[in-house]
Formats: structure tokens, C-alpha cells, sequence
């Protein structure tokens, strides 16, 4: 059966045990309990008998053995060339008087059954031939078999390398760390060069710490460790309850996301056990797959003379990003970016600006009303969000532009995808709310409570993302929708495209990396157990309970603006000190409906200002691009602030201060229409930064995709991390 060796021989194998375990899941149900039993311990059998051989023909390899392996030789009987790893091996763990400490492989496998997996890997000495456990130091994670069942089925679509990553990751060499010697927001090198960072306080004691890696951080799992300090030769392990993923791997998604693989607690009512929610919804690995590479217009290329930041000449070539959807009348649609994917183009290239995006009619190819298809926000990662009022930009008037010689990087290996977050909602067809049209649409687009949104949806998280499609039950396809005229029909849907035009050049050697910083407001005030410090937050604000604020660098994503027709400006401010200097080439504010302003100081010297505009045709049929009682446009720092070529230097701890003003008051010009102006809910007060950062640090000189960082430079937001 892998009688054939090669150097790909451990993916071979694995997939055969994944392919008898197929076998054995289409078993279940279609003969009794004990023949499911004694197949499930033949899949067993053949899995750990698998692994033990796979990497004792790894190990061969390894050591030059040019003519391969003629015959395999059990893990069993490899061990017993040595009387006290056969003893172990048979179960006697006890150390003999030649020994000082028990080895790696007896301390694993002595964990009990639920450590099978990693027993399996790691008892084999010679598997284990490229680790020096006799000599150096080893700190070593053990994902729990559950932790590894959870992966099985998609495991198959990783190629050779993924897979092998995936496991040296969980070793670290020359380092011995206890429980008490991981330090909290430390990084830790794996043997294979990935980073993790040690994590503590994520809203389950302050006393429980995890090891997290950057793929771990883009699908929201966290291994927690389970059983620590647990002594070997040289070394100590600690268990962990779910794999450390290096980076993000889009066939590597959990084969039910929705189960809490960390939630230990017990449920002791019966009364419900077989009840299932809209919660328990499987969420799906995309919405819309199958997206397009972004077109490249080659054809349209050209040099740019002098543009490189040692005043070489670039090629720039237009681009074309498209993310295509459909949605049925009243569709709250908010997609999760650990899973909805554009294929990126494969090469490392650097963004130079981009000048608008476009929502159309994929059957018409006509631009789309705000009052159609409202845009709540658009994001792209790497790039920043984008939202409604990005939609009114033009080739005069673009929305992203750095001065020659800057640009922002992506890297081919770091971002082999664009990762979305779409924000939408379909306006179509809404039923008014007290006999208003114009409320109907902003109930709808800022996330008011509504009893057709979904179970996460409650009226006491009205303004909330839940309220906006934000959860696994709308992403699982349960119908999330506003209230239209007429019953939901999910069949009938309309074709949508949201697309952004930018320019990239290849010759990212030739420019300065310019990272992404977003300034958010106004900022959480929460102790250790994500309550608020001074004051209560209410359950419909960002603040509240928020255990993941952290990703936000403290700061708000959402905000609401209250009703206040005595004192209707709203203020949002926020202040943050630059940890090192550098250069700011480019600002741009994201604002919502309601907004009047937003201004962004440095040191208090006002270096942008951004005005907003407001749409004044009410005809839906004839009036995209100015949509009366919407935010249409948000001007722009061109200049930000005069410096020389539009750059402003800032040096370590000078301080940025960002505003933002909102109209709460009934009586706001803006809005037209019953309940149109007065409060807002779900509003955002965004500024997002191009800087350039100081740094002679390996990491910070090397050609990775830009870094996205928020606020205080919060490290959840560093992409290896």
C-alpha cells in the first residue's frame, strides 16, 4: 500500500488513513454498532501504523539512504532494538537507574489515549532523527487528538509542504519554557522559522495562556493550554486543544466551525437536548466562492519616469479587483475574512493608489443605488475599508494615491489571497416603519434590531453587527433580512459586482513599504474582564463584554450617535502616541450617514481636515451617485498637511489626535423623510494612515506584505502574528 516510497511519502500515507476514514464515516448508519467499532479500530491500527512507518522513510531520506527503505519495519520492532525503549514502549515508563529523565516519546505517550496522534509521531526515534533531544533544549505544544479529528477531512487538500509545517511548528529548539517562563505577548520560534506569540487574558481567566499562531489569529482559534510542565530530557511540553497553524490555509477550515472546540462547559438541562438553534448553524467556508483573479491590464502598462524612491524609473499596470454576489430583497450579507477569498495574482507586487470602487448590476451593468444595494463597508485585505462614499471617487478625484517613490506591498507568500469582508445590504423592496420609506432604509443599513434578522439579532444588540448579518446563522444560510413588502423568496436573488480600480507596479524593490495605519474611535475602556472601568457600556455598543476589542488596538469599530436636538453635535476623539518615527504619506476617514466632519492632528496642529457631502436626488431609478439621505463623499487629506511631495514626518512620541463630529438632532438639513435624521446607530469613525516606519530590525527591512496596525500598534494586527 506504500510500498513505493518517495519523498512525499507522509502526504501519501495520510491521505490513504483520510480515505479509510471516509470509508469508515459512510459506514456509520448502514451496519450495527460493533461493526462500526471494530472498522473504526482498524482505521486506528492502519493510522498509527501509517505515521510510524511514514517517518521512519522520512528519517531514510533524510540521512542520505540513496536506495530508500526495501521493508518496513514496525514501530514496535524498531523499538525493541533497544531493551529500555521496548520496555517503554510496552507500557513500563519508569525511568532504570542508566537513565536521569524520561524521554520525550514516553512522557507523550504516557498522556493517555487522547494524545495518540502526537504519541504516534513522536516515539520513534528515528522519525525523529533531525531532533537533538539528547542534547538541546526542546519546548514542545501537543495538540489533543480532538484537536486533530477536527482537521482530518480537509487535511487532504493540503500539498506536502503545508502539511509538514503544520507539524514542526509545535517544536521549538534551544528553549525550555514553563508555564510561568511563558511570557505573555512573547513570540516564540518554531524549528521550522514561524513565529507564535503566547497569549493571556482572552476572556478565560487571567491565569490561562495560548499559543497562537498568525493562521490561528485569521480563523479566530485559539489553543489554549490544557496541561502544562510536562518534563522530558531536556525539555518540557505542554498540551494544547487545538492545532497551531502557522499561517492561514484556505483549504485548512475546521470541518464544523460553528462548535466551540474551546467551550468546557457542561450543559446539565435535558430538557433541551435535542433542541438545535439557529446558533448551531453550520457556517459554510465562503458565501460566494469561486472569485476571480484580478485582471491585469497589461496592455494599458506604462513607465513612470523617475517614481522610484531612488528616482529610477516603474512600470505601472492597472488593475481590476471584482467580487461578484447575488442577493434576494432585504439580504443582510456580511461575510467572515478568514474565508471569503479573491485568488491574488501570484506575484509580489506594490499597491500605488486606487482610484474608486464600483458597485453595478451584473445583468445591466448599470451603477446601483445606494437605495438598492447599500454599501456598509468594503474591505480587501490587505488594503483598508472602503465604503459608500468611496463609490463617488474618479480618476480627477482618486481615492488612494501615495507620492512617487512609496507604495504598499503584497506580497506573493505572505497573501496568496484577498481576504474580504462584505458588508452589504439589499434595500430592495423594504416595507416602511411607520408609514416611512426613509426610516425603512435606515433601520435596514445601521443595523437596528428587526425579527427577521436572524437569532443572534436581539433587540437589546440593536446597532450591533448581529443585527447586520454578523453571525454564523446568516452565514450558514438561515434567512437574515430586513422587512420587505412582500414574503422572502431566496430563490429570486439579484446579480451584484463590486469592483476597485487600482495601480500596482512590480518593481516593489524600487519603493519604500508603506504599512497601514488605522486610527479607530472612540476607545474601549475595559478592565481584564472586558468590563467597562469607568462606566457600564450598554449591550448595543462595541465596548461591551468584548473580549476581541484587542484586534481594534482598544479602539471602537461601530459607534452610535444619540438623538439630541438641545446639543446634536457629537464628538468621537481619540489620541495615540507614535512608538517610532517615520513618514505619513497618505490619510483617508471613513464615515457613515450623520457625519459632519473629521479632523487629524499632530503634536495639535491640525494637518487634514475632511468634509462630507450629501445626495439630494430622491429617485432610486435615476439617482446613483446622489442618493438623497446618504453620505455620498468624505474629502480627502491630499495634501496631509503641506509636508514636502504630500509626506509629513513624525518622530517617536509625537501624538496623533483623530475627530470625528456627528448630527444627532432631528432638524440635520442632510435627511429628509420621517425618522431619516436624529440618532444613528452602527456608524463608524475610521482614519486610516499610509506610514512609513523606521525599523533596522530584520522583520521590518524585509519585502513582507504591508503591516496593518491599529491605534497603540496593538499586535494582534501584525500579520505574522
Amino acid at each position: 500500500m506504500c510500498g513505493d516510497f518517495s519523498s512525499v511519502i507522509l502526504v501519501s500515507c495520510f491521505r490513504i488513513f483520510l480515505s479509510l476514514h471516509k470509508v469508515a464515516s459512510n459506514t456509520i448508519g448502514n451496519t450495527n454498532t460493533n461493526t462500526n467499532t471494530n472498522t473504526n479500530k482498524i482505521i486506528a491500527t492502519m493510522f498509527r501504523w501509517l505515521l510510524s512507518s511514514t517517518f521512519l522513510l522520512i528519517a531514510s531520506a533524510a540521512t542520505g539512504n540513496a536506495n530508500g527503505i526495501t521493508a518496513i519495519v514496525p514501530a514496535a520492532e524498531a523499538e525493541g532494538r533497544n531493551s529500555n525503549q521496548l520496555r517503554r514502549y510496552l507500557g513500563d515508563a519508569s525511568p532504570t537507574e542508566e537513565d536521569d529523565c524520561m524521554p520525550i516519546a514516553d512522557a507523550v505517550c504516557n498522556l493517555g489515549d487522547q494524545y495518540s496522534t502526537m504519541c504516534d509521531i513522536i516515539k520513534n526515534e528515528t522519525a525523529m532523527s533531525s531532533m537533538d533531544f539528547g542534547t538541546k533544549e526542546y519546548t514542545v505544544f501537543i495538540p489533543d487528538d480532538t484537536a486533530w479529528d477536527l482537521f482530518q477531512p480537509s487535511m487532504a487538500g493540503l500539498n506536502d509542504e503545508e502539511v509538514g509545517r503544520i507539524v514542526s511548528f509545535h517544536f521549538h529548539e534551544g528553549i525550555k519554557l514553563t508555564y510561568d517562563e511563558l511570557d505573555c505577548g512573547e513570540t516564540l520560534t518554531a524549528v521550522n522559522d514561524d513565529t507564535s506569540r503566547t497569549k493571556c487574558d482572552q476572556g478565560q481567566g487571567d491565569d490561562i495562556k495560548h499559543q497562537n499562531g498568525n493562521g490561528n489569529t485569521i480563523q479566530e482559534s485559539l489553543p489554549t493550554i490544557t496541561n502544562s510542565d510536562i518534563d522530558f530530557c531536556n525539555g518540557v511540553a505542554h498540551t494544547i486543544d487545538h492545532l497551531m497553524l502557522p499561517v492561514h490555509l484556505d483549504e485548512f477550515v475546521p470541518v464544523d466551525p460553528s462548535e466551540d472546540h474551546h467551550n468546557t462547559t457542561n450543559n446539565t438541562d435535558d430538557s433541551d437536548s435535542d433542541a438545535v438553534s439557529d446558533s448551531d448553524t453550520k457556517e459554510p467556508t465562503c458565501v460566494f466562492c469561486n472569485q476571480s483573479k484580478p485582471i491585469l491590464h497589461d496592455d494599458d502598462s506604462y513607465v513612470l519616469e523617475g517614481a522610484g524612491s531612488d528616482g529610477s524609473d516603474i512600470t505601472v499596470t492597472p488593475m481590476t479587483v471584482i467580487y461578484d454576489f447575488e442577493l434576494y430583497d432585504g439580504q443582510n450579507l456580511f461575510t467572515d475574512p478568514a474565508h471569503e477569498h479573491i485568488p491574488n495574482t501570484g506575484f509580489d507586487y506594490a499597491v500605488l493608489g486606487m482610484t474608486n470602487i464600483t458597485s453595478i448590476n451584473r445583468e445591466t451593468n448599470e451603477f446601483v443605488s445606494l437605495d438598492e444595494l447599500y454599501v456598509h463597508h468594503f474591505t480587501f485585505v490587505p488594503l483598508s475599508m472602503v465604503g459608500s462614499e468611496v463609490l463617488s471617487r474618479n480618476e480627477s478625484m482618486p481615492y488612494l494615491s501615495y507620492p512617487d517613490g512609496y507604495g504598499l506591498y503584497v506580497n506573493a507568500n505572505d497573501t496568496p489571497y484577498l481576504y474580504v469582508n462584505a458588508h452589504v445590504l439589499s434595500n430592495k423592496d423594504l416595507a416602511p416603519i411607520n408609514g416611512s420609506i426613509p426610516l425603512a432604509h435606515k433601520q435596514c443599513n445601521e443595523c437596528y434590531w428587526g425579527p427577521e434578522k436572524g437569532s443572534d439579532c436581539t433587540p437589546e444588540k440593536t446597532g450591533r453587527f448581529e443585527c447586520c448579518g454578523d453571525s454564523n446563522v446568516c452565514r450558514g444560510g438561515k434567512e437574515c433580512t430586513c422587512i420587505t413588502n412582500t414574503e422572502t423568496d431566496t430563490s429570486k436573488t439579484t446579480k451584484y459586482r463590486i469592483s476597485a480600480t487600482m495601480l500596482i507596479s512590480k518593481d516593489m524593490d524600487k519603493l519604500k513599504r508603506v504599512d497601514q495605519w488605522t486610527l479607530q474611535a472612540p476607545k474601549c475602556q475595559l478592565d481584564r474582564n472586558f468590563k467597562g472601568i469607568f462606566f457600564d457600556y450598554p449591550e448595543d455598543n462595541f465596548c461591551y463584554n468584548n473580549s476581541h476589542y484587542g484586534w481594534t488596538g482598544g479602539g471602537s469599530t461601530y459607534h452610535q450617535v444619540p438623538q439630541n436636538d438641545i446639543d446634536p453635535y457629537f464628538k468621537t476623539r481619540l489620541s495615540v502616541v507614535a512608538p517610532t518615527g517615520g513618514e505619513l504619506v497618505w490619510a483617508q476617514v471613513h464615515l457613515h450617514s450623520g457625519a459632519v466632519n473629521a479632523t487629524l492632528s499632530l503634536n495639535g496642529n491640525i494637518i487634514c481636515t475632511a468634509g462630507t457631502m450629501y445626495g439630494t436626488n430622491p429617485d432610486p431609478k435615476s439617482n446613483a451617485r446622489n442618493e438623497q439621505n446618504h453620505l455620498i463623499f468624505v474629502e480627502g487629506c491630499t495634501d496631509i498637511g503641506g509636508g514636502e511631495e504630500g509626506v509629513v514626518p513624525f518622530v517617536t512620541g509625537d501624538v496623533f489626535r483623530f475627530e470625528s463630529i456627528y448630527n444627532g438632532g432631528t432638524d440635520d438639513k442632510n435627511f429628509d423623510g420621517v425618522g431619516a435624521a436624529g440618532e444613528h446607530k452602527n456608524v463608524m469613525s475610521i482614519f486610516f494612515m499610509g506610514a512609513m516606519f523606521e525599523g533596522d530590525d530584520d522583520f521590518m527591512n524585509s519585502q513582507h506584505t504591508s503591516l496593518a496596525v491599529t491605534n497603540d500598534m496593538w499586535t494582534d494586527q501584525l500579520p505574522q502574528f
